[in-house]
C-alpha cells in the first residue's frame, strides 16, 4: 500500500483500550461540523466566530488541513500536547468527523 502523505501534527492523542476507537482530536473553532466545506467556507465560518487577523489565518489553515488536507491512509507523526516526551505514529483510517457530544473535531486513526 502506497502512502499519500506524512504529516507532523500537534494534538492530543491517547492510545485506546481494546474497546475504544483510536481517535485523533483537533481543538479549533467552530463548535460544529466543517464537513464538505472548502477552505473559503471554513474561513468564513471562523470569521463568523469572531476570529480576525493572524488568529484567523492560523485557525483557517489548521482547520482546512484537518478537514481537507489529511486523507485516509496518510501517516501522522503526532507530537502529543499532554505528554511531550511521546511521539505517536498513526495511519488515518477515517474521514473527518465532528463529535457533537464532546464538541471536538476528529479523525479515526
Amino acid at each position: 500500500m502506497e502512502n499519500k502523505n506524512c504529516w507532523l501534527v500537534r494534538s492530543t492523542y491517547t492510545k485506546p483500550t481494546e474497546t475504544q476507537k483510536s481517535i485523533l482530536t483537533c481543538a479549533f473553532k467552530p463548535e460544529y461540523s466543517l464537513e464538505s466545506m472548502n477552505s473559503g467556507e471554513i474561513s468564513d465560518a471562523l470569521i463568523a466566530e469572531g476570529l480576525t487577523g493572524v488568529n484567523l489565518s492560523i485557525a483557517s489553515s489548521i482547520a482546512d488541513f484537518f478537514v481537507n488536507g489529511i486523507q485516509i491512509d496518510d501517516i501522522l507523526v503526532v507530537a502529543n500536547k499532554n505528554t511531550p516526551e511521546l511521539i505517536n505514529l498513526v495511519r488515518v483510517i477515517g474521514d473527518y468527523d465532528y463529535d457533537d457530544k464532546e464538541s471536538i473535531h476528529t479523525r479515526e486513526v
